[in-house]
């Protein structure tokens, strides 16, 4: 991976397209996976048609922005993101709660929720952070600049843009009619 290769504005973007969908795709299998060991059966915790949870795609995004600079030193990336994603979590728990009046995750009445902050954040979800921001930063992150490289910049644009499209409309339409599919744990 080249660090110091110069790219366009819309390279740029479409690696942060790509991240953002990596992410919130990643953030539903691991939903769907944790929910089946504690629960013990499958349950699909994504608000809208497609296999993602738009929470993890801009903590993703967030974790991409402070952990990057820092990708020399593991440890720094590990808590850094994993307390800048818990951050996120909380104040979007609290803003869609108080603006939007909805709320889609509380921690309180779920399985391990130990040091649980109202229902927003707790240290298992926190910890998980920790070690998402480890495999963004050494797993994702390089596995998207190899996609750009091997590909013509045309391909890799399509293929960023048709993904984050499908992802927008996806989760701009659920949020805009207010049709999200809840699912009880």
């Amino acid at each position: 991976m080249e660090e110091k290769e110069k790219r366009s504005v819309t390279e740029s973007v479409a690696i942060l397209v790509l991240v953002m969908v990596f992410c919130a795709a990643g953030g539903w299998i691991y939903e769907l996976i944790f929910y089946r060991i504690a629960v013990g059966r499958w349950i699909n915790r994504g608000t809208s048609l497609g296999p993602w949870i738009p929470v993890y795609g801009f903590g993703g995004l967030l974790m991409l922005f402070t952990c990057w600079p820092l990708k020399k030193h593991p440890v720094l990336v590990f808590f850094t993101g994993g307390i800048a994603a818990a951050i996120l979590e909380y104040f979007t728990g609290l803003f869609l709660l108080k603006v939007m009046n909805l709320r889609l995750w509380d921690y309180t009445s779920e399985p391990w929720n130990f040091l649980n902050l109202d229902g927003y954040v707790c240290f298992r979800s926190a910890a998980i952070f920790c070690f998402f921001a480890l495999l963004l930063i050494y797993g994702v992150m390089p596995f998207v600049l190899y996609v750009k490289k091997r590909l013509s910049k045309p391909a890799f644009l399509c293929i960023s843009f048709a993904l984050g499209a499908i992802y927008a409309i996806d989760v701009l339409y659920h949020a805009a009619s207010g049709n999200f599919k809840l699912a009880p744990t």
